[in-house]
């Protein structure tokens, strides 16, 4: 395992505000954006994606879409999709074998602080959606902050989470969201090097 990138977004942050605006979802301009960045960096066009935990509305749709543009993905939730869109039913903190070295990359934006058990809830799924990852390939995540442990998080990692003076927040976002003035994004890439 080595880590890529594990830092907090910043307000200088890039972000794409013509594609994901959407009122209630401050920080995805930037979390889309940044997933994309990664993808072209790290995968090759066509290659295997996991979106997992997708969502189902809106700008979650418009992420999908760009990502089946580029490449062969599949998209998984726990929650029932009742919008009629092709969705593997999936449990982060559950294990599924039938995924395991399957994709060249897999991604999991702004989820991470929604799992129960705190830090072994959000440990387990990483090591789940780790597992899904083939060797040379990355897993991308976005999450809040403090709403995930980052001390716990950095010793597992063994790795310092590189800090901004200019925070990224819901107050300063380009899509301001005042309910998330206490919150910020830390973006984490980690690659599985070939034993």
């Amino acid at each position: 395992m080595k880590v890529l990138d594990f830092r907090f977004f910043s307000i200088e942050e890039e972000y794409d505000i013509e594609t994901y605006k959407d009122p209630n979802a401050w920080s995805r301009p930037y979390e889309y954006l940044y997933a994309e960045k990664m993808l072209k960096k790290h995968i090759e066009v066509g290659n295997a994606v996991h979106n997992s935990a997708w969502g189902f509305e809106g700008i979650h749709i418009d992420f999908r879409k760009k990502l089946e543009s580029r490449y062969k993905c599949i998209h998984s939730d726990i929650v029932e999709n009742k919008f009629n869109l092709r969705t593997y039913k999936y449990n982060l903190l559950s294990e599924d074998t039938a995924l395991e070295n399957k994709f060249h990359a897999v991604l999991n934006i702004s989820v991470l602080e929604h799992l129960p058990n705190g830090f072994n809830g959000t440990r387990i799924a990483i090591e789940n959606l780790f597992k899904q990852v083939k060797e040379g390939g990355v897993l991308i995540c976005t999450f809040d902050f403090p709403r995930v442990n980052l001390s716990e998080l950095e010793k597992y990692l063994s790795k310092k989470c590189v800090d901004s003076p200019k925070r990224l927040n819901g107050n300063n976002s380009v899509v301001v969201n005042n309910k998330y003035t206490n919150l910020n994004i830390v973006a984490m890439t980690i690659k599985k090097e070939k034993a």
